[in-house]
C-alpha cells in the first residue's frame, strides 16, 4: 500500500489541523542530521515536533521514534495531548498509554511508533531501542551525559537523527551543548536555529512590550530573546561574552619581537597554563597548554619546544614557590627558571580569590563602549569552555571546583592579577599594565 504522503494533501488536511508558520517551514526545509531548535516560550516548537513525527511515521512504514521529556507529567499535558488532538478524527493511530507509544498502520499491519520516553528515572529506559529519529524537549532542563552516554548510541544503528529544542535557561545543559556544536563549523552534522519573539511574530510588538514591561531584563532576554543569560549571582566570570571577547586566531597574531607571557597552574592533572602577548594596554590570549598527568618538568619542557628563543614571562600559582609537580625535589620555581624563564615570585602569596575575580571581570569590561582589554583567540578553546562554565557554589562566594572548569581560569587569575598594579591593600581598579 502506497503511503499516504502520496497525496500531497493528506497530511495537511487529514493529519493535523496545523498550519506551520514561516519560521516553522524555514527551520524544517533546513534541518542537518542534528538540530538544535532554540525558541522563545509560546512560540509553537513543541507542536511543530509533533507534527514532524507524525509526518515521518506515516511517510516510513515501520519505522520508529522517541520523543525524550524531562519528567512524565511535562510530557503528558505536552506532546500526549498534542497527539491525542491530532490523531482524533485520522484512521490508522492508536495510542498505548500503558506503554506510552503512539502507532501508526496504514492498513498493511506495518506499524510506525512513537514513544514518549521521560527522564524521571535519568533515561535508562530508552536503552536498547534503536529509534530513526528522536525529539528532546525542553533540554535546557537535561544534562549533556544524557546525549553522550544513552542518547547518541542509540542513533547509530539507523544513522538516525535528532532534533534537540527548548528556551534557554543557563549554559550547563543539553540545550546549550546543542547550540554551541550547531554554531561550531567543524561540526558538519549538526546545525542551529535561534528565533526569538521578534522573529517568529507569533505575538503582536504590543503584546511583546507588555511582557517586556513584566520580566526582569535578564528573564526577557533568557524567555523571550533567546539569548542564554548569566545569572551574576552564579557565574564567576559574569562579565565574559564569546562574542565579544573571542576574536579569530587570525586577529590575534604571534609577534616574535615581544616576550611571551605565561599564566600557569600546577595543578597535576592537568597542568594549564595560558600564553599571552601584551599589546599596548590590551592582553591577546593567543595560546593554550593543557597537559593531562603531568608535572612542571613536562609543561617547561613544551614552552621550550614551543617558544624557544622567545622570552619567556611566566606568572605563576605562588604555591610552587615551595611546591614540587615531579620526583625530583626540586620546587616548580626552580623547574622553571633552570629552563630559562622568568618567573614572577610574589612573597605575600596569591592574591585573595574574590579579588582577582573582580579584577579579571574589570578587565573583560569594554571601556566606555569600545574594546575590552581582554582578547582571546578561538583556538584557546579550553579557556573558553572554563569562563563560560565556571560557578559559585549556589547560595555562596565560593568558587565550584567539582567540574574542573577552575584550572585554565586560575592561570589566566595569575596573569592578569601578577601583571596588574595589584596590592594586598588596593581595590580592584584596574589601570594597564607593567612588566
Amino acid at each position: 500500500m502506497n503511503s499516504p504522503l502520496a497525496d500531497k494533501n493528506y497530511l495537511n488536511v487529514h493529519v493535523v489541523e496545523f498550519k506551520r508558520r514561516r519560521w516553522q517551514r524555514e527551520a524544517l526545509s533546513q534541518f542537518t542530521r542534528f538540530a538544535c531548535l532554540n525558541v522563545h516560550r509560546g512560540a509553537g516548537k513543541t507542536i511543530l515536533v509533533t507534527n514532524y513525527l507524525m509526518r515521518q511515521a506515516i511517510e516510513i512504514h515501520g519505522s520508529q521514534y522517541v520523543y525524550v521529556v524531562p519528567t512524565f507529567a511535562m510530557g503528558m499535558r505536552s506532546f500526549w495531548e498534542n497527539m491525542t488532538k491530532f490523531t482524533r478524527n485520522i484512521p490508522g493511530w492508536s495510542s498505548n498509554k500503558q506503554d506510552k507509544y503512539w502507532a501508526y498502520d496504514p492498513g498493511n499491519g506495518i506499524s510506525s511508533k512513537i514513544w514518549m520516553v521521560s527522564c524521571d528515572d535519568g533515561g535508562d529506559n530508552i536503552r536498547g531501542v534503536h529509534p530513526h529519529g528522536l525529539v528532546v524537549d525542553e533540554a535546557q532542563k537535561l544534562p549533556v551525559t544524557l546525549w553522550q552516554e544513552i542518547l547518541r548510541p542509540t542513533l547509530n544503528n539507523q544513522k538516525g537523527w535528532a532534533i534537540i529544542l527548548g528556551t534557554p535557561n543557563g549554559k550547563d545543559n543539553l540545550l546549550y551543548w546543542a547550540y554551541d556544536n550547531g554554531n561550531n563549523p567543524a561540526m558538519k552534522e549538526w546545525s542551529q536555529f535561534t528565533y526569538d519573539v521578534h522573529s517568529t511574530k507569533v505575538f503582536s510588538e504590543e503584546e511583546v512590550e507588555a511582557i517586556r514591561l513584566e520580566q526582569d531584563d535578564d528573564t526577557f532576554k533568557q524567555e523571550f530573546l533567546c539569548s542564554f543569560v548569566k545569572s551574576s549571582n552564579e557565574v564567576v566570570f559574569n562579565q565574559f561574552d564569546p562574542v565579544v571577547h573571542v576574536r579569530p586566531t587570525a586577529d590575534l597574531p604571534d609577534d616574535d619581537r615581544l616576550p611571551i607571557l605565561f599564566g600557569m597552574d600546577f595543578n597535576i592533572n592537568p597542568m594549564s597554563a595560558v600564553v599571552a602577548i601584551q599589546r599596548g594596554d590590551q592582553l591577546h590570549i593567543i595560546d593554550e597548554i593543557v597537559l593531562p598527568n603531568s608535572h612542571t618538568g613536562d609543561m617547561a619542557e613544551e614552552i621550550t619546544n614551543k617558544y624557544r628563543g622567545r622570552r619567556i614571562q611566566i606568572y605563576p600559582d605562588q604555591s610552587g614557590r615551595s611546591g614540587r609537580t615531579s620526583a625530583v625535589g626540586e620546587t616548580d620555581f626552580t623547574i622553571l627558571r633552570r629552563a630559562g624563564f622568568y618567573v614572577y615570585e610574589n612573597r605575600s602569596g596569591n592574591p585573595p580569590v574574590l579579588e582577582s575575580i573582580k579584577t579579571v571581570n574589570m578587565m573583560l569590561r569594554p571601556v566606555q563602549g569600545g574594546e575590552p582589554k581582554i582578547l582571546i583567540s578561538a583556538k584557546c578553546k579550553s579557556l573558553v569552555q572554563c569562563m563560560d562554565r565556571l560557578r559559585f557554589k549556589p547560595g555562596s562566594s565560593i568558587v565550584d571546583k567539582t567540574q574542573g572548569y577552575d584550572h585554565m581560569t586560575d592561570a589566566l587569575r595569575y596573569l592578569i592579577t601578577f601583571m596588574s598594579p595589584y596590592t594586598q591593600k588596593r581595590k580592584a581598579v584596574v589601570e594597564g599594565f607593567r612588566l
